[in-house]
């Protein structure tokens, strides 16, 4: 886009400090399991992402190992009880894509059958992430960001 609006230097300099944020945040890997789940619209099951596409790619950065890592589709529909069965150590709760807030999304999340049985909810590891944190753009860097802050054990 720089080059179409000729601010190559200013486009520049942004993607430049958007690396080096992402640089900054990158770490090593943890150990740790995460399913980065979402619900597509109000009508929609639950949905992951799963080994393909930029999500995993930001779990990846964090340190965590997708649960569903071996599907190489970016995008899955999922049930509790295949989280249950891959036993996430973190659940990360993509909200907004069709206007739900975060505490909207929790409730939803947290009022499906069978969750309260997941650890990771149960011990309160539950990272809420806007949508565009799973698309690229400058929210997926602060996306990583915060995930790295808050998986920080």
């Amino acid at each position: 886009l720089g080059t179409v609006f000729s601010t190559s230097s200013t486009a520049d300099a942004a993607a430049d400090a958007l690396d080096q944020r992402v640089s900054g945040a990158r770490r090593a890997e943890t150990g740790r399991t995460a399913a980065w789940v979402y619900y597509f619209s109000s009508q929609d099951p639950l949905s992951a992402y799963g080994g393909g596409g930029l999500a995993a790619s930001v779990l990846k950065d964090a340190g965590l190992t997708s649960v569903y890592a071996e599907s190489r589709d970016a995008y899955l529909s999922v049930s509790v009880e295949s989280l249950l069965e891959r036993r996430p150590h973190w659940i990360v709760l993509g909200y907004g894509l069709y206007g739900e807030s975060a505490e909207e999304a929790r409730a939803r999340f947290l009022a499906e059958p069978g969750v309260e049985a997941l650890e990771a909810v149960s011990a309160g590891r539950i990272v809420l992430l806007p949508a565009g944190a799973s698309s690229s753009s400058p929210t997926a860097v602060a996306g990583l960001e915060q995930l790295v802050s808050a998986t920080a054990e």
